[in-house]
């Protein structure tokens, strides 16, 4: 398979996935893992169509409210934007192929499929309400055979 690669800035927008201390913790050895959330799923999936339709210049463009403080200090909406434009430039329109299960409520993992590729993307947003997005890995595409 060949993989598309991004600009070496794009690696900037991984803000890497961390997990909750909540998620982490651990109790005579076996995770525990946080209480199902309802809402904060909801929020997950509410971001991965926005960032979607972003991406494919269907839908409004995200801005600064949409992520936390701290993912706004890393990328600006502006540079997110960049990337988003860039990412539908390599592949094309994307959508939704599919979720990878994930027992967290507040992170999923989701594989686009776009014209050209299959892009891989991570997110997880706050464990409460106002549930922003606090971090963003879109990793390099796979070329369809």
């Amino acid at each position: 398979m060949r993989t598309h690669h991004y600009p070496t800035w794009l690696a900037g927008l991984a803000c890497g996935l961390t997990l909750s201390t909540a998620a982490l913790a651990q109790t005579a050895g076996t995770p525990q893992l946080p209480a199902p959330n309802p809402e904060a799923a909801q929020a997950v999936q509410r971001a991965i169509a926005a960032l979607v339709q972003a991406a494919n210049a269907q839908g409004p463009l995200l801005t600064t409210k949409e992520f936390t403080d701290s993912f706004n200090e890393k990328i600006s909406a502006a540079q997110l934007q960049q990337v988003l434009s860039q990412m539908h430039q390599i592949v094309g329109n994307c959508s939704l192929a599919g979720q990878v299960p994930i027992p967290v409520s507040i992170v999923g993992s989701y594989l686009l499929n776009c014209d050209k590729a299959f892009v891989p993307v991570e997110l997880a947003v706050e464990e409460q309400a106002p549930y922003r997005i606090h971090t963003l890995l879109i990793r390099p595409s796979y070329s369809k055979l």
